[in-house]
């Protein structure tokens, strides 16, 4: 669950960052698939 305080701040970007740097140098995964909700423009950005 998220606070609800914290959307429109910018976290996600860092937060995507930092789960693909995870998943490619520590898990050594060779792909990593992304989605996001159609009319959802923010999520869409993060991409």
């Amino acid at each position: 669950m998220r606070p609800s305080n914290i959307g429109g701040q910018g976290y996600m970007p860092e937060v995507a960052r930092e789960l693909l740097q995870h998943g490619f140098e520590d898990l050594g995964m060779g792909t990593i698939w992304r989605a996001y909700y159609e009319g959802n423009q923010k999520s869409k950005r993060v991409q």
